[in-house]
């Protein structure tokens, strides 16, 4: 590719559904083969119904599995991140219905069933987004946003298996931004970790202060001088 029209690329598929919204907002990651992707996202129609899903393709995306994970009008999953463990995939998504926080579900079987929803104690309500790493210990990190109470936190080196048994163990995260602003619309939007070796984290997340300014944020930085 060019990298800008992307010549080189096969040509784009397009999904389909029975909602009208098919949203997609973390990253695609490797699957546990060659060939072998996952990627979250959510379906729903406005009124209230929202189905969790994920990709899933063995062969570089020629051809595409969809895989229903959840689908609820009172709990209400949408944005999730993905974090690939050794023998698991682990999502967290974002609750929109009226429990609010974080919830967990869980693969044990290359993403072809998953566990049912079972709330994190990261974000006891309200509206949440989340991005996860794992970091050179094989431990999790979790970059955690309060879009209702505009903070976002921290928390490093969960240990997998203990967040598996038991969804309300993850670590107390660390505030690292509080956007509040004086219009009350200091709103953290999505954001995005990234292990970049050497126990150094790459993060970065947006903020919409009014409905005329929105800030983006992007740090470096070892995670021991938190």
């Amino acid at each position: 590719s060019d990298g800008l029209t992307g010549e080189s690329f096969d040509a784009m598929t397009t999904m389909t559904t029975e909602y009208s919204r098919y949203e997609f907002y973390e990253k695609v990651i490797a699957g546990f083969s060659a060939g072998e992707y996952f990627a979250s996202f959510f379906e729903h129609d406005g009124a209230g119904t929202y189905r969790f899903s994920v990709f899933k393709t063995t062969d570089n995306w020629a051809t595409v599995s969809k895989i229903q994970v959840f689908e609820d009008d009172t709990i209400r999953l949408a944005e999730a991140a993905l974090v690939k463990l050794p023998n698991t995939l682990l999502a967290i998504a974002r609750d929109q219905g009226a429990s609010g926080g974080l919830w967990q579900t869980y693969s044990t079987d290359g993403g072809d069933t998953w566990s049912s929803p079972q709330k994190t104690n990261l974000v006891a309500e309200g509206v949440a987004n989340a991005s996860m790493c794992l970091n050179d210990n094989g431990k999790i990190d979790i970059l955690y946003v309060s879009r209702e109470f505009h903070e976002i936190y921290l928390s490093t080196d969960n240990d997998p298996a203990t967040v598996l048994a038991d969804e309300t163990a993850w670590n107390e995260g660390t505030l690292i931004n509080n956007a509040y602003a004086t219009d009350g619309l200091g709103i953290l939007g999505y954001p995005s970790i990234l292990n970049a070796g050497g126990n150094y984290r790459a993060m970065m997340f947006s903020t919409e202060f009014s409905t005329t300014r929105a800030d983006l944020f992007v740090g470096y930085g070892l995670i021991d001088e938190l």
